[in-house]
């Protein structure tokens, strides 16, 4: 749809209903336990005192703890707090129930986080009543199909920037409705982080700049905010910000797969967390193969136990007090036999120079994807006996590890594994949420 940008939407209709689940992964702890109702309760990611919390109990909250909140001193802060272990399989199966009862309602259009999703309102839905009446029947069916402690804040707004921004407004189990005609009106009293986009760094930069409160972005001009941005981010904030309805970017093809975990105490020497290495490439070449992919890179990551975790993934060689990483080429392939044995060149190296280093995190990713059936394999090449360098899952190791693939499927992950063994490190390495990214349920048995 063309957008003019002269023309401000101050009669454009109720565009879209945004759905924020409270407290999800707490709250689905809360559903299934009743004995944690009403108490305060936060969703630990690991086995250790000294990591984040990753969810908080609406108690929890009003206590002061968050999510981000250390677990030790979230003891502090209430000494009856109850910490749960995450479990993220129950968090996506309730994810799809929620999605399922929305769809009852009204279609869902963009699925945006796992306790999130955004649904477009059409004809009459628009209507400030019918979509209140909408959000309204939502909520009754999610409480009365899915989990009386299960409840979600609604926002509903013309653009869906400002209808997120409208279902954090009222928290928890609440509905806002930000039409048109009255903005900015309950935006003046919101603080710039409040906005998608606006976080610690860009905030700096807008007050730097003289953009210190939401009146100030409000009276920025378009062109302004592409320069305050630094590119066309800006623009496009700007349209939603004032109301316009803009269509989304197409999605970014697949480029990677990858998997990390923060280690528990026990699992930190070099030999425990070797393992817990070798497991997560065990469950990325599971995902190529189901996903019909090929990889040409792979990339091994540890953080070290005294240092902070460096802020993304290394395409090269690097080393700092922080962590160590190390990327590696070859030719696509899916078997997991050469891509262990990759790995285990990237450990030699990583042992050889930290030998007596103890580990915080490990993760590995699998790059430069290609589909299966577009790699051109070399005619000329001669052809290794492990079948290393067969994509096209003619090679041993492919068809071994497709094999090993359909048994564990059926009986269970790590009924078949290489040099792990079964239940050794599964629980340390088992399918994660994403705050961009819901795992397929046929993950968790990977």
């Amino acid at each position: 749809m063309p957008i003019n940008p002269d023309i401000a939407p101050m009669d454009a209709p109720l565009r879209w209903l945004f759905l924020d689940l409270n407290s999800y992964f707490a709250s689905v702890e809360q559903q299934l336990n009743p004995a944690l109702r009403g108490r305060p309760v936060v969703v630990s990611p690991a086995e250790s005192e000294f990591t984040s919390a990753i969810a908080a109990s609406a108690e929890a909250k009003k206590l002061g703890i968050k999510t981000g909140t250390m677990i030790a001193d979230a003891r502090v802060m209430c000494p009856d707090l109850v910490v749960v272990q995450a479990r993220h399989d129950v968090y996506v199966k309730f994810h799809h129930l929620i999605v399922a009862e929305v769809w009852n309602h009204i279609p869902v259009t963009k699925t945006c986080s796992i306790d999130e999703v955004a649904c477009a309102l059409m004809g009459r839905e628009r209507k400030s009543e019918n979509a209140a009446a909408i959000a309204n029947s939502i909520k009754r069916g999610i409480r009365a199909n899915v989990g009386d402690w299960l409840t979600c804040s609604v926002g509903l707004a013309p653009s869906r920037m400002l209808a997120k921004v409208a279902a954090d407004m009222q928290k928890p189990d609440g509905l806002t409705i930000l039409e048109a005609h009255s903005l900015p009106g309950k935006l003046l009293t919101l603080k710039l982080n409040d906005f998608p986009g606006i976080g610690w760094n860009m905030e700096r930069r807008l007050r730097e700049r003289g953009v210190e409160s939401v009146a100030d972005l409000w009276q920025v001009g378009r062109q302004r905010a592409r320069q305050l941005w630094g590119s066309i981010e800006g623009e496009r904030f700007w349209y939603e910000l004032h109301g316009h309805d803009i269509p989304d970017r197409p999605e970014p093809k697949k480029s990677s797969i990858g998997h990390s975990h923060v280690l528990a105490a026990k699992m930190r020497a070099p030999d425990a967390a070797r393992l817990v290495a070798r497991r997560l490439l065990l469950k990325a070449g599971t995902r190529l193969r189901r996903m019909d992919l090929a990889a040409s890179a792979l990339s091994l990551h540890v953080s070290f136990e005294s240092g902070e975790a460096p802020d993304k993934w290394a395409r090269r060689t690097w080393r700092n007090d922080a962590g160590w990483g190390a990327d590696a080429r070859f030719e696509h392939t899916q078997d997991t036999v050469a891509l262990l044995a990759k790995l285990d060149e990237h450990w030699t190296t990583l042992h050889g120079l930290y030998p007596n280093r103890r580990f915080k995190m490990v993760g590995v990713v699998l790059h430069g994807l290609c589909p299966v059936e577009n790699v051109t394999r070399d005619l000329f090449a001669p052809v290794p006996e492990n079948g290393a360098a067969h994509a096209n899952g003619s090679g041993r190791g492919v068809k071994l590890y497709s094999a090993v693939d359909i048994i564990n499927k059926k009986y269970g992950h790590d009924t078949v594994a290489l040099g792990v063994l079964p239940g050794q490190v599964a629980k340390y390495v088992g399918a994660k949420i994403a705050f961009n990214r819901i795992p397929d349920l046929a993950e968790f048995d990977e």
